[in-house]
């Protein structure tokens, strides 16, 4: 199933992105329009991976393409709740050292 991607802007202060599907370069248009035409800014960022099936290499750019949009280190990202193989994969492409895993 392809990914179904929504956004939630608590506050100005914590942009919420729920993935559910799974997680590849069929979702590019809808996870960046989840966060890049959300003003003002928010100051951190939580992406719920607790309904994500898989992600790709295509996913993995999307959240570094995140992270340079929110500023590199001046905004926190978390990814929360993924599976297991998510989880794997988040880890053997280093990317558990850039971001919050919960």
């Amino acid at each position: 199933m392809t990914a179904s991607i929504h956004s939630i802007l608590e506050g100005n202060d914590c942009l919420s992105i729920y993935i559910d599907g799974r997680f590849d370069y069929q979702a590019i248009q809808l996870f960046t329009n989840a966060y890049t035409h959300v003003s003002p800014r928010p100051k951190s960022y939580c992406i719920d991976l607790s309904k994500a099936e898989s992600l790709d290499s295509t996913a993995l750019a999307l959240l570094l393409m995140l992270r340079r949009h929110a500023g590199d280190q001046h905004s926190k990202i978390i990814l929360k709740n993924p599976n297991e193989d998510v989880h794997k994969v988040l880890k053997i492409a280093m990317i558990d050292s850039l971001f919050i895993i919960q």
